[in-house]
């Protein structure tokens, strides 16, 4: 992560063992680093976030100004994750991934809009427009699979609260390259003023992350 290797990375979202005894010392070693803002979990256990030893570390986290990027998908993950956001305190900043991973193929069941609705509601969270393509048609996806689910996303969320994502490569995967991601959120977002959209785009990443441009 040096700055005279890679300038052109502003932040980088890691991952440490949020359960381990020595968390928050490897925590301050990663500090160090200026480009160091969060870290980011992928978990399968339903409850896993709502171990004691897991609100513990993501505590520690919101101490040191760090974020904290959520990705769920499954009904029991959400209820688990409606559950956790009443605990933990309100200094950390949390960013739900991938709009959630609404379904959108067959489209989003009500639960779905509902759950965003009540995680929308805590100020500390924020929603990632981003990982759209890989959940839709692989070869077949158009902007009407996803525009349903943005809209309430930004509804719920408001317009300082969300940002966009790439998810590349990953996109990739659905024969998507990034001009192809970008542009597809740009036009489900056409209503939006230039203003609006350079907060979608750039600014709202910025202040979440704590980014340090210069």
């Amino acid at each position: 992560m040096a700055d005279t290797q890679y300038p052109f990375i502003k932040g980088v979202v890691g991952y440490v063992y949020l359960t381990s005894p020595e968390f928050e010392q490897h925590i301050l070693r990663l500090k160090q680093n200026p480009k160091f803002v969060g870290i980011r979990k992928i978990w399968s256990e339903p409850d896993w976030i709502e171990r004691e030893d897991v609100i513990t570390g993501l505590e520690i986290l919101g101490q040191y100004n760090l974020t904290f990027d959520l990705l769920i998908k499954s009904r029991e993950q959400y209820n688990s994750v409606k559950r956790f956001l009443k605990r933990v305190p309100a200094n950390l900043k949390i960013v739900l991934d991938h709009l959630g991973k609404p379904d959108a193929k067959s489209g989003a069941e009500q639960w779905w809009f509902d759950d965003i609705t009540t995680i929308a509601s805590y100020p500390n969270v924020y929603c990632k427009l981003s990982g759209m393509v890989t959940e839709a048609d692989l070869t077949n996806w158009k902007a009407s699979n996803f525009t349903q689910h943005v809209n309430h996303v930004m509804q719920e969320f408001g317009i300082d609260r969300v940002m966009f994502g790439s998810d590349w490569p990953v996109c990739k995967m659905a024969c998507a390259n990034l001009p192809e991601v970008y542009n597809l959120l740009d036009s489900i977002l056409n209503k939006l003023t230039q203003n609006e959209k350079s907060k979608v785009f750039c600014e709202n990443a910025i202040k979440f992350y704590n980014l340090k441009l210069d």
